[in-house]
């Protein structure tokens, strides 16, 4: 817990784990498979209890962010490369355009789904 909240910048040489680490690559497909079983679950569920899950899973994402941001203020490290912000700060001078973009993409992800099943429901309707 020493170096957790350390990035690759600011983490000294020879601790950590590289992206091709055989713990990492678990922690990814561990990531898949849950992300998959979501999706399954997802489908079985009815109208009301999606609405739920996306909502739920939409507020955890930025609820998410919000504290990797305050991990990163903490450990001093807010304003380092590892910052996922930071592409911000350096194309357009603030960190903070980065938030509205981010919580679109978690809207268009979250929502995309329902607009392509709706779609697909109009299809199915008219084709009856």
């Amino acid at each position: 817990m020493k170096y957790f909240l350390e990035t690759s910048d600011t983490i000294q040489e020879g601790l950590g784990f590289s992206h091709f680490d055989s713990l990492h690559i678990a922690w990814l497909l561990v990531f898949a498979a849950v992300t998959i079983m979501c999706c399954f679950l997802y489908c079985k569920l009815g109208e009301n209890s999606r609405k739920k899950m996306r909502y739920v899973v939409a507020s955890l994402c930025v609820l998410d962010e919000w504290y990797m941001v305050v991990c990163l203020l903490i450990g001093g490290n807010y304003t380092k490369p590892g910052n996922p912000l930071y592409i911000f700060k350096q194309l357009f001078g603030s960190h903070l355009i980065g938030f509205p973009i981010i919580i679109s993409a978690v809207v268009l992800v979250m929502y995309l789904p329902v607009i392509l099943l709706k779609k697909r429901k109009g299809v199915h309707n008219e084709a009856k």
